[in-house]
């Protein structure tokens, strides 16, 4: 019985939860199936939203076989060859 109480009360507590939320301004999206895989993000507008992560890396092909992830000089990652040891500076 104690468990049937406390899973009620979660219930409750989590209802209330997503009134205070909505009445906020801060209500969460509602998740459908079409939405598996994604993660609760905000918006530029500072709403949630159900979104994919972003992309942080390249895109691999098989020609970067070798290389290595590194910054380049606007400070997008790239897959590059290593330079070599008689570039200045290194």
């Amino acid at each position: 019985m104690a468990s049937v109480d406390t899973t009620a009360a979660i219930n409750k507590l989590t209802e209330e939860i997503k009134k205070m939320a909505k009445a906020q301004g801060a209500g969460f999206p509602e998740p459908k199936a079409t939405d598996q895989g994604k993660v609760l993000m905000v918006d530029e507008e500072g709403n949630w939203i159900l979104a994919a992560i972003p992309s942080q890396l390249p895109a691999v092909e098989a020609t970067d076989e070798g290389k290595v992830l590194m910054v380049d000089s606007t400070g997008a990652w790239v897959a590059d060859d290593l330079p070599s040891d008689d570039t200045p500076g290194t």
